[in-house]
């Protein structure tokens, strides 16, 4: 009984690490997505591609 408890522990920890290392990622993701959103060949790009959507 003992050895399943540290044994559920241990595998408890190892999916917080997980979803902890996951979050990391979303964050670095996010952080990349908001650079190159900020970025101002990131605008020209963006206005080009809505360019056909305008209205005349």
């Amino acid at each position: 009984m003992e050895l399943h408890g540290s044994q559920s522990l241990i595998s408890g920890l190892d999916t917080i690490n997980l979803d902890y290392w996951k979050l990391m990622k979303l964050k670095q993701l996010f952080k990349h997505i908001r650079d190159i959103m900020n970025s101002e060949s990131c605008l020209m790009a963006y206005a080009m591609l809505l360019q056909p959507f305008k209205m005349p």
